[in-house]
């Protein structure tokens, strides 16, 4: 298990909310009354995560581009994330996870993608000044 990292950067375009792919799962069951099998389709409820691009800066001036994905995005969407835009400066404490996959062509594929636990908005140009 990996721990938690803190990071402060930019926000390089505004959260993007998508949807997982609704998939169709077979299911093959015995039937013991019927001596027979009985065969039930079923779709997955399709779930909403957070696509975002963050840059973060180095001692040496170096820019390091990181993708950031929310799972929980309606939560995250409501609260923090609908303020946040191209640019705010944010505080992201995030898990790093990396997984293989193989895409429409049959070529194997590697991506690292950090997903995001807290979400916080630090300096932003969306949110409207408190009037005293």
């Amino acid at each position: 298990m990996t721990r938690p990292l803190i990071l402060f950067g930019f926000l390089g375009k505004d959260p993007e909310i998508r949807q997982t792919r609704v998939r169709t799962y077979r299911v093959k069951r015995l039937n013991r009354v019927a001596q027979c099998y009985d065969r039930y389709e079923f779709t997955t409820r399709p779930r909403n995560f957070i696509v975002v691009s963050l840059a973060t800066h180095d001692a040496n001036g170096e820019t390091t581009w990181h993708r950031l994905v929310a799972w929980n995005g309606d939560q995250l969407c409501h609260r923090n994330l609908r303020f946040a835009g191209k640019g705010d400066r944010v505080k992201v404490q995030v898990r790093p996870e990396t997984f293989r996959y193989t895409d429409d062509d049959g070529n194997e594929r590697k991506l690292r993608q950090l997903i995001v636990l807290r979400f916080r908005v630090l300096k932003s140009k969306h949110i409207p000044p408190e009037i005293p």
